[in-house]
């Protein structure tokens, strides 16, 4: 498993003293982070893509985690989304409902924002 950077867990450390996490539980927020980020490193997916949660959260469902600790890490990931300035995915074609349906699993009382470029749409000149 994979580090996380020291810059990292300080930042997010602070953000859960900010967001007043009981100090008992603040090492299960690290740990859902450090998973999290394995997690993407392993299957290659972007952690600031809101997107990436939906696979971690099935395989933490996989391995019989319980509905309270998969809460927590919805909550760590959460966190770590507002503290970075998440990507939200951009829309999946008409096709593909799983790939819309990705972004059900996070929390809708934490929005994401938009910072990638809008896409150009060329235009032919016949």
């Amino acid at each position: 498993m994979l580090p996380v950077p020291a810059s990292l867990s300080q930042a997010f450390e602070s953000q859960l003293a900010q967001r007043n996490i009981p100090d008992q539980q603040r090492s299960d927020f690290h740990k859902w982070l450090r998973f999290y980020l394995d997690f993407c490193a392993k299957y290659v997916l972007d952690p600031k893509l809101t997107a990436s949660f939906a696979g971690f959260d099935q395989k933490l469902q996989s391995k019989g985690q319980s509905n309270q600790q998969r809460l927590q890490a919805r909550r760590a990931v959460a966190i770590y989304y507002r503290m970075i300035g998440t990507i939200q995915s951009p829309p999946a074609p008409s096709g593909n409902s799983a790939a819309k349906n990705a972004n059900n699993h996070l929390p809708s009382t934490h929005p994401t924002r938009r910072i990638w470029p809008l896409p150009v749409r060329s235009v032919c000149r016949q």
